[in-house]
């Protein structure tokens, strides 16, 4: 995973009524190579929940 970047996660919070399955998180990801080339349209999307 040394060639891949974090962009954005997306945690779940009761309080706001935001809950991705039972309290997991979206995380968006994209290869280093594609960030520096400002290629988006290869992010990846992965979901985890407890």
């Amino acid at each position: 995973m040394q060639d891949w970047q974090s962009l954005f996660l997306v945690d779940s919070e009761r309080s706001a009524d935001i809950v991705w399955g039972d309290m997991g998180r979206l995380y968006y990801l994209i290869r280093k190579d594609h960030l520096q080339k400002r290629a988006f349209e290869n992010v990846w999307m992965e979901f985890d929940c407890y």
